[in-house]
């Protein structure tokens, strides 16, 4: 593999990817910086170990999580153009909107899930089911059942998140990153993941802001102190994607013309 002389710079989105590999090892050998430009909510089974020589993250969380698995990495912030903030939220709830990722429930996540499910039935909410695109509503997976048999209404597959959340809507999701969506949306979430699950860092801060909150809502706490509580869970965005629209597009910018010009560490 031949890379041109005028190449500068190697912008990769999995740098161990299987159709990355080829592009990071002909680059290495020639000498040209790599960048791994984050686009979703990294786990550390996909993009660990980093093979980039930095990169390019939404904000906070991603940085300090990628600075605790790999100190030697230069990190840069540089947020999301793409992400817009909303303060959808009523603070009064309708719905619960249960989000499925394909996994397998654990024993506890399904107890969990069941019991939020009951304490939304006895207020009279709604229980809607997002199954995950690539599954079929007959096939979601072991601790499931459940849900479906409670759930009264399903969002029909290829709407969007944005578009399906009212106002009234609560999420709650094992370890999907509709959390991350929602989030940024300003409507409520609960992670209501195993300790043990490995988690995307993004929905792990989720996870630990979340968690006791779904524990008193499962205990019967008070709902108007608990719905104080969640309207405060917005403020994760703001570690999540530090940078959003134009402020993002030119750090994104700056973060590139010095990694090309090898200045990489004169960029925060």
């Amino acid at each position: 593999m031949l890379v041109p002389a005028k190449v500068k710079l190697v912008i990769v989105d999995f740098d161990r990817a299987g159709y990355g590999r080829p592009i990071v090892y002909w680059a290495k050998r020639a000498g040209i910086p790599i960048v791994t430009l984050v686009h979703g909510s990294p786990v550390a089974t996909t993009y660990m170990p980093i093979l980039a020589d930095s990169v390019l993250v939404w904000g906070e969380c991603q940085r300090n999580w990628l600075k605790r698995l790999a100190p030697e990495v230069p990190v840069h912030e540089i947020g999301r153009s793409d992400v817009e903030f909303e303060d959808r939220w009523s603070g009064r709830v309708d719905r619960l909107v249960i989000c499925h990722s394909g996994e397998a429930l654990t024993g506890l996540e399904e107890q969990r899930l069941n019991a939020l499910i009951e304490r939304g039935l006895e207020r009279g909410w709604v229980i809607r089911l997002r199954v995950h695109p690539s599954w079929g509503v007959k096939a979601m997976g072991p601790g499931w059942a459940g849900v479906q048999n409670a759930s009264s209404s399903a969002s029909p597959l290829g709407l969007s998140l944005k578009e399906d959340l009212t106002d009234r809507d609560v999420v709650v999701v094992v370890s999907s990153s509709a959390a991350v969506d929602a989030i940024f949306l300003g409507v409520p979430v609960f992670v209501i993941a195993d300790e043990d699950r490995a988690l995307a860092c993004d929905v792990e801060e989720i996870r630990r802001a979340s968690e006791p909150l779904a524990e008193e809502l499962i205990a019967g706490g008070q709902m108007e102190v608990l719905f104080g509580r969640l309207r405060k869970l917005k403020i994760l965005r703001s570690t999540i994607v530090t940078y959003t629209g134009q402020d993002a597009k030119a750090r994104l910018a700056d973060a590139i013309s010095a990694l090309m010009d090898r200045r990489g560490a004169h960029i925060g």
